[in-house]
């Protein structure tokens, strides 16, 4: 059991699975920025001397389960470039608009674990933290841990939800998680039924159509926006007016944070993603999957009703109200 002396910070970092990046840079970048706020004594990277000499002392132990794979190796961050602020190493380039690929995300997080030394423990899952005295009992799969503090980033999205209708379906039939999609030459022969549409789920039908599959589509209630609008990223105008700062409690329900995220994508340069666009090209939407029976799907007769809804503007906020949003009607 190792006993550390200040934090310990279990956090996920989840890179490779369409839609995902983001989530992933928000999380470490919070992990982060726990040290900025360190008296300058404290701080990970200032030296102390130690019985041996000039050592660096980190009060912050990082704990996760890191997911980086470069197998899909068509995927994009969402995050345009300016928005590479992790403490530090902030993004200097000459392409503020532009998209990293998969591999240059990858290496830009292997980068600052080198560059700033962080004591980052890769593919470990924390199983509980148990209150112990006035420390905390973290039990992990790497052996237990006892911290003063225990700061849980794990996100919100790092545990598949799957219907309880997928058991009816028969076994031939694969089936897989967003999390576990690569790319369209991983997938058997045959059409594929993609299920909801946030942002992993209308790139991946995307992705696939493009690739000559025939998709059948479920969509789900997530909105849209524009991925520019007067010549800005629409992350520009939501940071200009503060939706990345809104807190939980600023919300006008709790379940809002689980809304799902507007449907954008970073792929070729970043473009907007748009259902009606899908159907015209030939992408075949339904409405949502009800159940399953006998080897048969039940669809809900709802499509043209979500449809309207995905694409009201009540859809498109994401964090905030839309009053406080520019209007790109």
């Amino acid at each position: 059991m190792q006993r550390l002396g200040l934090t310990l910070l279990v956090f996920a970092l989840v890179i490779g699975v369409t839609g995902s990046a983001s989530a992933g840079q928000a999380q470490d970048e919070a992990a982060v920025r726990a040290f900025r706020r360190m008296p300058n004594s404290e701080h990970p990277c200032s030296p102390k001397m130690g019985p041996s000499g000039p050592h660096r002392e980190w009060p912050v132990h990082l704990l996760g389960i890191s997911r980086l794979s470069a197998q899909n190796k068509s995927a994009d961050g969402e995050l345009p470039n300016f928005q590479v602020r992790m403490p530090g190493a902030e993004y200097e380039g000459n392409d503020p608009y532009g998209f990293m690929s998969l591999a240059q995300v990858i290496e830009y997080f292997d980068d600052y674990v080198r560059r700033f030394r962080l004591p980052v423990h890769c593919g470990v899952e924390a199983f509980s933290v148990e209150q112990m005295g006035p420390s905390y009992l973290v039990r992990t799969s790497e052996g237990n841990y006892i911290a003063e503090n225990v700061v849980i980033a794990t996100g919100l999205y790092q545990s598949p939800k799957i219907p309880s209708y997928s058991a009816e379906i028969p076994d031939a039939i694969l089936q897989m998680h967003s999390m576990h999609y690569r790319n369209p030459a991983t997938l058997p022969e045959g059409a594929v039924l993609v299920v909801g549409t946030g942002q992993s789920g209308a790139q991946i039908a995307q992705e696939l159509h493009q690739s000559g599959k025939k998709v059948y589509l479920s969509i789900g209630s997530a909105g849209r926006v524009p991925r520019r609008y007067r010549g800005k990223d629409i992350n520009d105008w939501f940071t200009r007016i503060g939706m990345f700062d809104t807190k939980v409690e600023e919300l006008k329900s709790p379940k809002d944070k689980f809304h799902a995220h507007p449907q954008i994508s970073g792929k070729n340069g970043g473009q907007s993603l748009n259902l009606h666009k899908f159907a015209r090209d030939g992408v075949i939407l339904l409405g949502h999957v009800h159940d399953a029976h006998d080897g048969h799907l039940i669809l809900a007769p709802d499509l043209k009703e979500t449809l309207a809804k995905s694409t009201s503007s009540r859809s498109m906020r994401s964090r905030r109200s839309t009053t406080t949003s520019p209007a790109w009607a």
